[in-house]
């Protein structure tokens, strides 16, 4: 772990906390019209980010499983 990471997860995770998870997801779904939804920085996929740690929270507090686009190929050519 990066000394980015391990001084930002904490503050990053503390602040989600504070959030309704299922109130995120509605007001996302209301945002994007009900159209899918993707978060995007400049990060490389695999690569620490923000986006993680919000799909590792929605995944533990609604189960949603939300990929990564560099890595939907693998899964779209495994099918």
């Amino acid at each position: 772990m990066h000394d980015e990471e391990i001084d930002y997860k904490p503050k990053f995770m503390q602040k989600l906390s504070t959030l309704n998870a299922g109130c995120v997801v509605e007001d996302l779904e209301k945002l994007s019209g009900g159209k899918d939804v993707v978060l995007c920085c400049h990060e490389s996929a695999g690569t620490f980010c923000h986006r993680q740690l919000v799909a590792k929270w929605l995944n533990e507090q609604l189960g949603i499983e939300i990929l990564e686009l560099g890595k939907m190929g693998l899964l779209k050519n495994s099918i």
